[in-house]
């Protein structure tokens, strides 16, 4: 209830002063606001008097950066809070040997730095780190070279490469044949996905049937047995054209490309012709002579 207090006053006059609840001349709570709260000792409050002073503290991972933090209770309001808050930086995330980091919105609170591996590498450990209250989250992690399994042997023939631990990214691994003929790539390495950049090479005794061309004649090759990588070259007799390819190779499955064949220069073909038939003495005896041409 109000309460009434009589003074004394001018004779005739009489003076009454009112007495305000005290309920009535105090704040509501101080207001939220961003980046901050109440300190520990303001938040704990419960009545909020004209004149009291209140004080805010930055967020965990901000810091004061200009301003006032304290408040006050003025005329049942709260004055105005200049109190600047703003993220706190975390610094360099550090160095990656073979490695780096990539920042995308810089080294303050709340931010990401994402890690990475040159080509070759591979990371173990986080791959992302967070700028906590000035502090990265985690350690940093590594990279490490990127290895490929034992290489494969190969029958008759032999690794020349000598590696005394494991094959690392980039390590080339080199073949040779004891005997027979390498089919294949002599050099194989050790790629980015931990694989080899092909299968082993091959020791295999390759070697092709003796090509006939009828109505044509032996220009370039050895005599026969022919063997891998041997290149014989062909011509057609007078009055005939060639056709396909003048110079064929012995490869892996046979000649190629495909042995070639004569037609008359009048005629006109778009098949293969039949299959050779076997060579008969005076064949054989023109092809010996054709190949000392």
């Amino acid at each position: 209830p109000t309460k009434f207090i009589c003074q004394k006053s001018t004779p005739g006059v009489v003076s009454i002063r009112t007495r305000i609840p005290a309920s009535l001349r105090q704040c509501d709570r101080p207001p939220h606001v961003p980046l901050a709260t109440l300190s520990e000792e303001s938040g704990s409050l419960n009545d909020f008097p004209e004149g009291i002073t209140v004080i805010y503290v930055c967020n965990p991972g901000y810091s004061q950066r200009g301003g006032w933090p304290e408040i006050i209770c003025s005329k049942k309001s709260w004055t105005s809070l200049t109190l600047r808050c703003e993220p706190k930086s975390c610094g360099s995330p550090g160095e990656i040997v073979n490695g780096r980091y990539h920042l995308p919105k810089g080294v303050l609170f709340g931010s990401h730095a994402i890690a990475s591996c040159v080509e070759g590498y591979v990371l173990v450990g986080r791959k992302t780190r967070e700028c906590l209250a000035g502090a990265w989250s985690s350690n940093i992690p590594v990279c490490e070279i990127i290895k490929c399994p034992s290489p494969p042997e190969i029958e008759n023939g032999e690794i020349l490469s000598f590696f005394s631990g494991d094959v690392k990214y980039g390590d080339v691994i080199q073949y040779k044949c004891n005997k027979f003929h390498l089919i294949g790539e002599k050099e194989i390495y050790c790629t980015k996905d931990g694989n080899y950049s092909g299968p082993p090479p091959k020791c295999k005794d390759i070697t092709c049937k003796t090509p006939t061309v009828h109505d044509g004649k032996k220009v370039y090759g050895r005599l026969p047995p022919y063997k891998y990588k041997d290149i014989v070259s062909f011509t057609c007799n007078y009055g005939y054209k060639l056709i396909g390819s003048s110079t064929i190779t012995c490869e892996e499955h046979g000649w190629l490309p495909k042995i070639p064949w004569c037609i008359k220069n009048n005629e006109v073909t778009t098949t293969t012709p039949s299959p050779d038939k076997p060579c008969d003495l005076w064949c054989r005896i023109q092809n010996f002579v054709f190949s000392w041409l």
